[in-house]
């Protein structure tokens, strides 16, 4: 007969196996994590080149530091000490990126290095709290686990290295919003709500998408209670008779005045410069008013089946890691989305039918509700459905994954006898699933992230994410004696302006007339007409045509090339820069008379 498993619930939900092991041997495991993520994600650190979005968010960092005037987005901000201070970057996106690089900046100066060190940081302590995550939610083997498969997984690793580009510090936020949440219940401390409405409120503040975040928490909570109510079990996880709907909502709530005071509190505290934002600007309301339906980047908001679908997909290339197609390829690991799916439904399973493990059953709900949640709302969109906005939900998988190969483990060993004095083959045995399924997986995820090491070094990076950037920059830079004003290029297409301020410090400010949204400008061809009258002018341009053009709104440069025929001018091209292979990536132009 197999050992039948302990029904008592245990200390701080830990397994039995891994009560005997010691502590540390967690934290060498968390900081081989840490220091397998940071190899990876600091390899080549430059590559790909410094993307638009990137410096975007970080170009009033380098401003305030170096004295020159800052850009507010609708002129909103401090003012302060003679200084603008910027309280969101964009209508939906704010300005923690910011704020935090901006000490890097002033010691190091602003550059490449201290942006991606930035955010490689981000994940680190995204790594470290996936693992307490774990540890209070399935136990100490559990976190150990996901911190493995979360600093090794391709999607992370690289959307670290790039993170302002995909705001990554939001996954830090959400899980360490979860992990002062947990503190709270276990501890009834008002002041671990108010850290958690605090990082959530920061979090909103960081990016208006985390309130996909904070509305599929909630969800999840419903979930729970929900779950309780209909299949209430007592301590050891056996069966209660259910109380009728009616008493179990007259129960005394989980929250006390207090703990919504602090709570809710936290949350205004944190939100603070996006809630003075739109007091002074209104400016995320126009956003989502003027996107509701169908948004500036073309998505249908009313299409949710077609837009649900397609997250569904989206959500399986974040797992794998088959988003990059820009540094010159795609690769995946295949085994990523089979793994999950098998893990929730194998870790459903254990909590449901093995009374031992009920005592993870909120927490298994809670955290499937989470993702499914999330997973519905990212089909609304205020610009793209894009696979990045999913970053936010990937520690949460991962730790479904953890949980199921730690339990998995230790009903494995509930099945074997004998080996009551014999502790190495007991840990042995409780290990082998998680060996057998996560050095796969891992493994797995090293050769996608080696494979894109190796195309990074081939091209650099493609289209947008180009380091040819860093060439532009150079030239642009570089004294001539041609007499054209290289300082102040008119850019006329997204995607070159801010990189460009941030690797010359400053010194080159492009200026950019193509205008927002896919409509050409109405003075579009009248501006042109007003610069065309100073011979000086440098135009700066994307590629156009071609394979993946980089550029956001080709017509621009189509438009500028017929308008000045149409005016008898010459285009003459003083500097074409390349990507690998001989293709145009950047174009720099004078217009002349005939």
């Amino acid at each position: 007969m197999p050992r039948p498993v302990a029904a008592r619930p245990l200390p701080n939900n830990a397994r039995p196996t891994a009560r005997r092991l010691p502590m540390a041997l967690d934290w060498l495991v968390v900081a081989l994590a840490v220091a397998l993520f940071v190899g990876v994600a600091a390899y080549q650190w430059r590559l790909p080149g410094l993307y638009n979005d990137e410096a975007y968010d970080v170009v009033p960092a380098m401003q305030l530091v170096l004295g020159q005037p800052v850009e507010l987005n609708r002129g909103v901000g401090l003012h302060l000490f003679g200084r603008d201070f910027p309280l969101m970057i964009s209508d939906y996106q704010g300005v923690s990126s910011m704020y935090v690089v901006l000490p890097l900046f002033a010691l190091f100066g602003p550059g490449v290095g201290a942006v991606r060190a930035m955010t490689i940081g981000f994940g680190v302590i995204a790594v470290i709290l996936v693992y307490g995550l774990g540890r209070r939610l399935f136990g100490r083997p559990a976190g150990v686990v996901a911190a493995l498969l979360l600093a090794s997984n391709p999607s992370f690793v690289f959307w670290s290295r790039v993170g302002v580009y995909v705001v990554s510090q939001v996954v830090p936020l959400a899980l360490g919003a979860a992990l002062a949440f947990l503190a709270w219940r276990r501890g009834g401390r008002a002041g671990w709500l108010l850290l958690a409405g605090l990082l959530a409120g920061i979090g909103l503040s960081t990016k208006i998408l985390f309130i996909w975040f904070i509305l599929a928490a909630a969800s999840a909570g419903v979930a729970v209670w929900l779950v309780e109510w209909i299949w209430p079990i007592d301590a050891a996880g056996r069966g209660r008779r259910r109380r009728p709907l009616r008493a179990k909502l007259n129960e005394r709530p989980a929250f006390g005045g207090r703990d919504l005071l602090a709570g809710f509190g936290g949350l205004l505290l944190g939100a603070a410069p996006l809630i003075a934002y739109n007091l002074a600007s209104a400016g995320t309301f126009k956003v989502i008013r003027a996107n509701l339906g169908q948004t500036e980047k073309g998505v249908d908001n009313s299409a949710v089946l077609t837009n649900l679908l397609g997250r569904f997909a989206a959500f399986k290339t974040v797992l794998e890691g088959s988003y990059f197609w820009f540094f010159g390829d795609i690769n995946a690991n295949r085994l990523a989305l089979p793994f999950f799916l098998a893990s929730a439904v194998g870790l459903l399973a254990l909590v449901c039918l093995v009374p031992g493990y009920r005592r993870y059953r909120a927490a298994t709900v809670f955290t499937l509700v989470l993702i499914l949640a999330i997973l519905v709302q990212s089909a609304f969109t205020l610009s793209g459905l894009e696979e990045t906005h999913l970053l936010l939900l990937l520690p949460f998988p991962l730790l479904i994954c953890g949980a199921f190969v730690a339990l998995a483990g230790d009903w494995l060993l509930g099945m074997v006898n004998g080996l009551r004095h014999r502790p190495l083959a007991r840990a042995a045995i409780a290990a082998l699933p998680a060996l057998a399924l996560t050095i796969p997986i891992v493994a797995g995820n090293l050769l996608v992230n080696v494979h894109y090491h190796q195309l990074l070094a081939q091209t650099g990076g493609k289209s947008s994410f180009s380091d040819r950037i860093y060439e532009l920059a150079r030239f642009l830079d570089t004294p001539k004696l041609d007499g054209y004003d290289y300082t102040r290029p008119i850019a006329l297409d997204w995607g070159m302006k801010y990189g460009v301020q941030l690797l010359t410090a400053g010194r080159v400010d492009p200026q950019e007339i193509y205008g927002q949204g896919r409509p050409l400008p109405p003075d579009y061809r009248a501006t042109l007409d007003r610069l065309f009258a100073d011979p000086d002018n440098v135009y700066l341009a994307h590629r156009a045509d071609g394979d993946n053009p980089p550029a956001a709104y080709p017509d621009r440069t189509r438009v500028f090339l017929e308008h000045a025929e149409a005016r008898g001018k010459s285009v003459v091209p003083v500097k074409i820069i390349y990507e690998p292979g001989g293709v145009p990536l950047f174009y720099l132009y004078t217009v002349r008379d005939r």
